[in-house]
């Protein structure tokens, strides 16, 4: 794969995963507003009981995880486009830090299942699920992994040919 094409591809994962994004703000922000709706409470939202709480305490929490992943899509298009690798940076990070929360989630959720289900092989077929949704997760967001890659190691590669030896000045003995 050329790095043209590979450029282009990453454009296109940045957009749609900045697409992605902004549906999953918008559909928060509906889904808390609702939520205030039905709390009769002038107050806001204090009128739930614990349950409906929590569910808007992880709306919030999703809110403001949705909305770092939108922003850190941007700044990632735009790094490609000025080919600066620190705007690049904050999403793969962020992805490589929402891999390693979907692999303790499938743990976690395994765990729960073989507690709860006397039949194994559902539990089996629960967590193969949630790993071929995180093997599909990684393979669309590869190329953004190996962009930057790339990018790193031929930064360090400029900074290493810029670099000069001192040579230390022979001495002139009389």
């Amino acid at each position: 794969m050329g790095c043209c094409n590979l450029r282009i591809l990453c454009f296109i994962v940045a957009s749609l995963n900045a697409a992605a994004y902004l549906i999953a703000i918008m559909w928060d922000i509906i889904y808390l507003n609702t939520e205030y709706d039905l709390s009769s409470n002038p107050h806001g939202f204090t009128n739930f009981d614990v349950h409906q709480n929590n569910d808007v305490h992880a709306g919030f929490l999703l809110l403001i995880v949705f909305a770092v992943g939108f922003l850190a899509s941007l700044l990632f298009i735009k790094g490609l486009h000025q080919d600066r690798m620190g705007f690049m940076a904050p999403l793969v990070y962020f992805k490589a830090a929402c891999i390693l929360f979907s692999l303790t989630s499938i743990i976690s959720v395994y765990n729960t299942y073989l507690m709860k289900v006397e039949i194994y092989l559902q539990a089996i077929v629960i967590v193969f699920t949630h790993f071929l949704s995180l093997g599909l997760f990684i393979l669309f967001v590869s190329p953004l992994f190996i962009i930057y890659q790339r990018m790193r190691s031929s930064s360090k590669i400029r900074i290493v040919a810029t670099t000069r030896e001192v040579k230390p000045r022979p001495v002139c003995v009389n």
